[in-house]
């Protein structure tokens, strides 16, 4: 969970990004970990991207910024629309047989 200056340095990433147009162009599995990574978009070299490393607890991007960068600002709303979606897919209403393990009988 983000406190509030997180949560604003997080929106002010976001923002750049939107600004500037920056976008996941990759994802991906690092063979040597199985960590998950994605490619982003540098704004200033359209032939450069960003690896995004996703961690356990933490998003690892190899850009030189010192604070939050909109490429960890962009793969974090990219998981966070990922775990809602699949939120919303375990949600979903289920027919009732297969929520039940009472008996039935398609005879009487």
């Amino acid at each position: 969970m983000l406190n509030g200056q997180e949560a604003l340095e997080l929106e002010r990433a976001m923002a750049r990004a939107a600004k500037e147009g920056t976008r996941i162009i990759g994802r991906g599995t690092r063979k040597s970990d199985g960590a998950r990574v994605f490619v982003v978009s540098s704004s200033r070299d359209q032939f450069r991207g960003y690896i995004v490393v996703v961690h356990a607890s933490h998003l690892a991007c190899e850009c030189p910024s010192r604070k939050v960068c909109k490429h960890r600002a962009l793969v974090h709303l990219a998981l966070k629309k990922e775990r809602d979606a699949a939120q919303a897919a375990k949600d979903r209403d289920t027919a009732p047989l297969y929520r039940s393990n009472a008996p039935f009988s398609l005879f009487k």
